[in-house]
């Protein structure tokens, strides 16, 4: 019973072939669609999340207090808070030219402090302690330019990157312009450091001329960096982003002013960009293939009235007439899968080698995961089937109001 159902669905299939086609070029454009969006956007998602939140500067706040009592409260409310994991007044962060002899290169450097809970994890050397004097942490991909993380593709014009192992164990000499005088009265000044270890800069999204050196020094140099000492902000740093929103509930019931350190940018809203444009184009997408196959079986039924009719006569149930039609879409669902997952796994291995190519370091984690694509294609499949079956079930009422012995009245 089973193959005449299915030698009647090849049939019928066959016979309407233009229509057939139609709805299998609709369908595998909303299946593509409906992969890349998923695909990309859960990326982009992923790639914000385990990226990007877990740097230092998305996971601190800077607090403002109006005087010197009210920082102390700031930092004993903020050192007893259970989502706090550091607290310290905040000093800006600048830097100065250095010159490498080794590799004959000559730059900025921009300079950060080093604590327990704000300091990279190092990857070859040693780390730095709070007893560390004159030391540094700088990036295993080392550059004197501070811009080649502003780019998410790479460029011929950018600056090769220097081996930072090289330089464990060598001293740098930062100069810089000392206003400890006062603004009118600038002076040169220098800061000698040793290499103690190298850090990932892929892991704390700084730019590759970005050097940690022990906070005192910081504290120290930052007298000569601005004319007048601002310490009135503090920085909390968070343990998870995933709190701040309650760090932040929690400074705004004490009264507190605050502002995020660093905010996503563009790459969280590019993903949302993409979801929104994707998604309207699937729903019209789907409006459009639900219609045009809703209509066509509506009017297959309507052209084999006298067919079904027979297929009554010789004991056809109405669930069983029903199966062919469901054969006949079925055949569609299956040529159009075939097709559009072919079609998006060759699309999306040559995307992620483009990204691994042509991107910069830090985006080359932008990849389309195994995970992501699977999951893309487990929700199109769901989705498909389901308005396969809606799609066939609708018109189920006019196959149950043919009735046959008026069909063989006329």
């Amino acid at each position: 019973m089973n193959n005449i159902f299915s030698k009647l669905a090849k049939i019928n299939f066959i016979r309407n072939k233009k229509q057939n086609k139609n709805n299998i070029i609709l369908s595998t454009l909303m299946i593509i669609l409906l992969i890349f969006t998923i695909s990309i956007s859960n990326s982009l998602g992923d790639f914000v999340n385990s990226s990007i939140l877990k740097t230092f500067d998305h996971r601190t706040l800077l607090v403002h207090t109006d005087d010197d009592n009210d920082r102390e409260k700031a930092i004993d409310l903020l050192s007893n808070h259970p989502n706090i994991v550091e607290n310290y007044p905040w000093i800006s962060n600048s830097g100065g030219n250095v010159k490498l002899e080794k590799d004959n290169k000559e730059g900025d450097i921009y300079i950060r402090p080093s604590l327990d809970e704000t300091s990279p994890n190092v990857k070859k050397g040693n780390d730095l302690s709070g007893e560390s004097k004159n030391m540094a942490i700088i990036p295993e991909t080392f550059a004197l330019d501070a811009s080649l993380n502003t780019n998410i593709i790479d460029t011929d014009d950018q600056l090769e990157y220097i081996n930072g192992r090289d330089y464990i164990g060598e001293k740098i000499t930062l100069q810089y312009t000392d206003y400890s005088d006062g603004i009118t009265n600038p002076s040169e000044d220098e800061y000698e450091f040793e290499v103690a270890g190298t850090y990932d800069i892929t892991e704390t999204f700084d730019s590759p001329n970005t050097v940690y050196i022990p906070y005192n020094d910081l504290q120290k140099l930052n007298e000569g960096f601005e004319s007048e000492e601002d310490v009135s902000i503090i920085a909390a740093v968070v343990d998870d982003y995933d709190n701040i929103s309650k760090v932040q509930s929690f400074l705004s019931n004490e009264g507190y002013r605050f502002m995020m350190r660093s905010e996503v940018g563009f790459i969280g809203n590019l993903s949302l960009l993409i979801q929104i444009i994707g998604f309207s184009l699937l729903a019209f997408g789907l409006t459009i293939s639900m219609s045009n196959i809703i209509g066509n079986n509506i009017s297959n039924i309507n052209e084999r009235k006298s067919d079904i009719g027979i297929l009554k006569i010789v004991g056809y149930k109405n669930t069983q007439i029903l199966k062919i039609f469901l054969l006949e879409n079925l055949f569609v669902f299956v040529i159009s899968s075939v097709i559009s997952l072919a079609f998006s796994m060759l699309s999306l291995i040559l995307l992620n080698y483009w990204i691994d190519s042509s991107f910069t370091t830090y985006f080359q984690e932008v990849y389309i995961t195994p995970n992501n694509f699977i999951s893309s294609v487990l929700v199109s499949i769901i989705i498909l089937l389901s308005l396969l079956l809606v799609s066939i079930l609708l018109p189920l009422k006019r196959i149950m109001s043919i009735n046959p012995n008026l069909l063989i009245k006329d």
